[in-house]
């Protein structure tokens, strides 16, 4: 489930709708200046790499947080059954610190694979923006420099 989340709100999913796109995009701006087109097929592809890597970097962490939040939910499941047996040998409190240490490493796992996912999607917006300065740019120089 979580994987779905970070996939949905992921830069990824915008990626998709612009896929079908992108070939009339590129064949435009071959037919109005062929020097940016390879510029532009490059930026195309390096943004849409940035739509595929975050789920690359995040699987793993996300993978290990929910395995161990799934071992977390089994044994505070457990000591809901035997609460009773638990308190009255005087465990609940080792029982609390182990679901403690359990649902930290959850907490761990995910904020790293949010941390980088994070950084990766800072980078690609100031690309995508970056990239469509530059291409606008040139555009326009030519388009000036063509008229006289």
């Amino acid at each position: 489930m979580q994987i779905l989340r970070a996939f949905l709100g992921s830069n990824a999913v915008f990626a998709y709708f612009d896929i079908p796109w992108m070939p009339i995009y590129f064949v435009l701006i071959f037919v109005l200046y062929p020097a940016l087109s390879g510029g532009a097929l490059a930026g195309g592809l390096l943004v849409a790499a940035f739509g595929v890597l975050p789920q690359k970097i995040a699987r793993p962490k996300l993978q290990g947080a929910n395995e161990a939040d799934r071992r977390a939910a089994i044994l505070l499941s457990g000591a809901a059954r035997n609460a009773a047996a638990l308190k009255a040998m005087g465990m609940m409190h080792a029982i609390s610190a182990r679901w403690h240490r359990h649902n930290a490493q959850v907490m761990r796992l995910q904020t790293r694979a949010s941390r980088r996912v994070g950084l990766i999607h800072s980078v690609s917006k100031s690309t995508r923006i970056g990239l469509q300065v530059v291409i606008y740019a040139v555009g326009a120089y030519l388009a000036i420099t063509h008229q006289s």
